[in-house]
């Protein structure tokens, strides 16, 4: 068995772990600061921003210009390589102002993933949230809805089927075939189709169950 080992300390509020070029990357909610930590424990602050960063999430394009998810703002900004933060895309359109943005993937072709969380966390009454699907030349779109408080996602390293993490279960608001959820239909692009498999734990005194979902595209 790994041996746990202490690697930094000192986080005001550290969400959003992804591993990049050999060093974990975080973002710090608190400092509002994204940080990266190489294996020896050394931290350094990768971007800085003025916005509020509850919650903020990145991800990397892949010609390797990071991220940033300005959720509250309706924004997603881009780093340029001289380190300024520029606006990438403007998602004001695809959600309600005061829901919130919160976790973000981009797949090997550049299609970005971010989900919405559907209403005003933390104090808002609960509703199902939405994912986005941000293409390279920059249009967006809703592609998958009822989704119970999405959060944490990944794609499969074929870029088949994108896997969402639910922190909150509830009955599912759309139906496709055979009782799934299904994504806004759009005959020129993918079709996501939800296979929800449950994870076996109680429920969490907030949130409920956490059930894993994947959405397999369809070309």
């Amino acid at each position: 068995m790994a041996e746990v080992q202490h690697l930094l300390d000192g986080l005001s509020f550290g969400e959003s772990l992804r591993w990049h070029q050999g060093r974990l990357w975080l973002a710090d909610w608190g400092a509002q600061e994204v940080v990266a930590v190489d294996g020896g424990g050394r931290p350094e602050v990768m971007a800085r921003v003025d916005f509020p960063a509850f919650p903020m999430c990145i991800d990397w394009l892949p010609d390797g210009r990071l991220l940033i998810v300005a959720a509250r703002d309706g924004r997603l900004l881009r780093q340029e390589p001289d380190g300024s933060l520029v606006t990438h895309a403007d998602l004001t359109g695809l959600s309600d102002r005061s829901h919130p943005w919160n976790e973000i993937v981009v797949d090997g072709r550049g299609n970005a993933y971010l989900n919405n969380q559907g209403f005003d966390f933390p104090g808002g009454e609960f509703a199902p949230g939405t994912i986005a699907l941000l293409k390279p030349d920059g249009t967006a779109r809703l592609v998958a809805d009822g989704i119970a408080f999405p959060n944490g996602m990944a794609v499969t390293p074929d870029n088949s089927t994108l896997i969402v993490a639910e922190s909150r279960s509830q009955p599912a608001v759309r139906k496709g075939p055979r009782g799934r959820r299904c994504a806004a239909d759009d005959p020129a692009g993918p079709r996501l189709l939800l296979v929800r498999t449950w994870r076996p734990e109680q429920d969490h005194p907030v949130h409920g169950r956490h059930p894993l979902a994947r959405y397999r595209a369809h070309d």
